[in-house]
């Protein structure tokens, strides 16, 4: 079906341009109501926290509502919504696959086709009216789709008439449906890269103002208050003022009273302003990350402050400027690499399921695209790590065994291990405690100081693990080896990012930074000890507990 072929071409298209979800929904809406000549289309969506139900019918104005989905028996979030009507019963046969052969409808395992809804006598209500009555549309066609998310998407097209789609169309639209779980799930992440690059540059566009001394205090704040919208999710709907010491600096378009997202000022420990930001449109909501950014921008302005009050602190400003200036390259860097990637594998992803429409299910060409899809999604969650520097990752905790974590790490690097006649001792103690944690930022962490030790050991040696169960609910990882070591110098700077003894196109400098980031975050910390010619000996601490461990930390 070429026509097909064609409208998922589009709806990938939409995906790369980085549109916002209102604008992206509009697009792939109208292609979806052309292309099926259906009278009205409903898609219901999670994102993150937010759930959605989108609506539109020919020659009326799309309804975008926030709602609450429904739970399983299972115990797993569907998009079906709270309520007993035919509609929802149909939506929740779906997702708990309650077919049954001998009605009246047509079914695959991802959708139902009800096309002569006034005969179906599964689907009456208590007043003996069929869907058809109750909807105002005698066929309905239900897709289900994945969008990287837990929780399903839905896409449901509507028609007044007995005749939507045949029984030979639906592996077609069942494909497309799919096609627009990756563009929907691709949006997601180029509008994210987008906000996350704004972000940044604001950030670093604030750091320059510390070096430009031609400025003086009212004019650095002032161009201040005209940066900081320009970051934001919706910046022609966006104020800001800036309260710092005795001075109000406001943008033209703020609003006091709006919707406001406002921060604290500090200077060292001394309170000395707020800075706020407004949405003009009180429908709109601000980004969880916002929150962040404005944290961030909070910051960068206290330093600022600070400087233009007192000329005596310029050295440690200066060091501030130089890390923040780092990081925001770090994380500029990490959002290019995610960039240049995500493109291409979105594309091999699209028309891998492009080419799979054609291909018979079960047969060898078929499980090969299998394969290429499914790794094709695991590269792309690696280069969804890559912005860990451009913004902080939500963790995705579960209960892990340290243990469990350490074999899998070592199975990833074993051969490299191998290669080098380097002895292994592994002494992991037994029953050690699960711990709250991102499984795959912990392994993360481990093939980093695995793979740093296997480089420092090149004719052989010997490479030590052990785990134990520590004081005050914590566990140990102490990693050791007997390789070249140390000095003190270079012990001071492990974790700065970018910094590296290897050659030039041998490392990035990012490793230690990285896994010095996610120890942190997960509660833990990490000491080194390193001695020339001897070797170096790595000890993680890990909390069993972390809501126990930072509640002992604030007393």
């Amino acid at each position: 079906m070429p026509k097909m072929h064609e409208l998922n071409r589009r709806i990938l298209q939409y995906a790369q341009q980085g549109l916002s979800r209102r604008a992206f929904l509009e697009a792939i809406s109208a292609e979806l109501l052309e292309y099926a000549g259906c009278d009205a289309l409903e898609l219901r969506l999670a994102d993150e926290n937010l759930q959605y139900v989108w609506q539109i019918e020919l020659n009326q104005p799309a309804r975008y509502e926030e709602t609450r989905f429904q739970l399983s028996p299972e115990g797993s979030l569907i998009p079906c919504l709270d309520n007993e009507n035919l509609n929802e019963q149909v939506c929740r046969d779906l997702f708990r696959q309650r077919y049954n052969q001998e009605l009246n409808y047509y079914y695959h395992t991802p959708s139902i086709l009800i096309t002569d809804t006034w005969h179906n006598q599964r689907y009456l209500d208590a007043d003996g009216r069929s869907l058809g009555e109750t909807t105002g549309y005698n066929s309905l066609f239900y897709l289900s789709f994945a969008t990287n998310e837990e929780v399903p998407g839905l896409l449901v097209f509507k028609k007044k008439s007995q005749h939507l789609i045949n029984r030979d169309e639906v592996a077609s639209y069942e494909n497309l449906a799919q096609t627009l779980g990756i563009a929907i799930a691709f949006r997601r992440s180029q509008f994210a890269l987008g906000e996350r690059v704004k972000e940044l540059t604001c950030l670093h566009s604030i750091s320059k103002l510390l070096h430009d001394v031609e400025l003086d205090k009212d004019e650095t704040f002032r161009k201040m208050v005209m940066m900081i919208p320009e970051s934001f999710q919706y910046p022609a709907d966006t104020g800001c003022c800036l309260k710092i010491g005795d001075q109000v600096y406001q943008s033209l378009d703020y609003l006091a009273g709006k919707k406001n997202l406002s921060c604290k000022i500090y200077s060292g420990r001394e309170l000395v302003g707020e800075v706020i930001v407004c949405l003009l449109d009180t429908k709109l909501e601000f980004l969880a990350e916002e929150y962040e950014l404005l944290n961030s921008i909070a910051g960068a302005t206290g330093a600022i402050y600070r400087k233009l009050q007192s000329e005596e602190e310029k050295q440690e400003i200066e060091e501030r400027l130089r890390l923040a200036d780092r990081m925001a390259t770090i994380g500029q860097l990490a959002a290019g690499i995610a960039h240049e990637l995500n493109e291409p594998l979105s594309n091999i992803l699209g028309y891998a399921q492009l080419v799979a429409a054609d291909v018979q299910s079960g047969s060898e060409m078929s499980q090969d695209l299998d394969k290429i899809i499914s790794s094709s999604l695991h590269a792309r969650e690696i280069v969804r790590k890559l912005l860990l520097f451009a913004r902080q990752m939500p963790l995705q905790k579960s209960q892990v065994s340290i243990n469990e974590i350490l074999h899998e790490s070592l199975q990833i690097v074993g051969s490299r291990i191998r290669k080098h006649s380097i002895s292994l001792k592994l002494d992991l103690a037994k029953d050690l405690p699960e711990i709250t944690a991102d499984s795959s930022q912990l392994k993360q962490v481990f093939i980093n100081l695995l793979v740093n030790a296997e480089q420092a050991m090149p004719s052989g040696g010997l490479l030590e693990i052990s785990t134990r169960t520590g004081n005050q609910d914590k566990i140990k990882v102490k990693i050791r080896d007997t390789g070249m070591g140390m000095n003190r110098s270079t012990l001071k700077k492990i974790f700065l990012p970018f910094f590296t003894t290897k050659k030039l196109g041998e490392g990035t400098g990012l490793g230690l930074a990285v896994v010095h980031g996610i120890v942190k975050a997960h509660g833990g910390t990490i000491k080194v000890r390193s001695v020339i010619d001897e070797g170096t000996t790595i000890i993680l601490n890990f909390p069993v507990n972390p809501a126990r461990e930072k509640a002992n930390d604030q007393r």
